[in-house]
């Protein structure tokens, strides 16, 4: 059983966590200034408009062109018999927070996709399954 806190809501958008962390830290009092970067291994990337939920139908996809995309993920030595990364996508926010009457500080959140194939059948020539790891963080710099 996952704990309640990991909620159906969250699976399908992980970036909750990273809008919650600044919610509260608009709550109390901070402002912000930053820069946003994405990046990919491939352009455009086509992404559903909506969750996509047990026995529904599938719902629209909109494509999203990058132009920091290109390059490729490399793989892994041990990674390789097991998987393929096959797809990174990537969202960066660099964050300066500043508050009336606290030090500034400089975060950094993150969210991140890949998707990574594994063999459904070890029969040559058979089609992979792709899995998504999805993670997200925030991270704060700290001196010292």
């Amino acid at each position: 059983m996952l704990p309640p806190s990991i909620t159906q809501e969250l699976v399908n958008d992980p970036i909750i966590l990273l809008q919650q962390t600044i919610e509260q830290q608009i709550a109390e009092g901070y402002s912000f200034s930053g820069a946003v970067l994405n990046i990919a291994t491939q352009s455009p990337i086509t992404f559903f408009t909506a969750p996509v939920i047990n026995g529904s139908p599938l719902p629209p996809t909109v494509p999203v062109s990058l132009t920091q995309a290109g390059g490729g993920a490399e793989n892994l030595s041990f990674l390789v018999p097991n998987a393929d990364t096959v797809l990174v996508y990537a969202t960066f926010w660099l964050e300066k927070l500043t508050h009336p009457q606290l030090p500034s500080f400089m975060q950094l959140q993150y969210a991140q996709m890949v998707m990574l194939n594994f063999p459904a059948l070890l029969i040559p020539g058979k089609p992979n399954f792709s899995w998504p790891h999805v993670s997200v963080a925030t991270l704060q710099k700290t001196f010292g």
